[in-house]
């Protein structure tokens, strides 16, 4: 399941405070304080990466069913590379 994949790859991150636990196609996690959430946003956004803010410093990424493995394989590249 991609969401599982990108729940560890976050965990990893050096920015990421938090991520919540994932059993579905849906992945919540936190950025570390010194991280603006817009920046992140925006910089992931320069990247055709849509993430949604649910507000309390909750960030959020939905995989769905057009999600496919050349999405996900760019998603990982560009989130393990991004710089903050």
């Amino acid at each position: 399941i991609k969401s599982k994949e990108i729940e560890s790859v976050l965990k990893n991150l050096n920015f990421i405070k938090k991520v919540e636990p994932v059993s579905t196609n849906i992945i919540i996690f936190s950025l570390i304080d010194e991280i603006d959430e817009s920046y992140f946003i925006n910089k992931m956004k320069e990247n055709n990466i849509y993430i949604i803010s649910l507000g309390e410093d909750k960030l959020r990424i939905v995989t769905h069913r057009d999600y496919t493995d050349n999405h996900h394989e760019y998603f990982l590249s560009k989130i393990k590379k991004i710089e903050i």
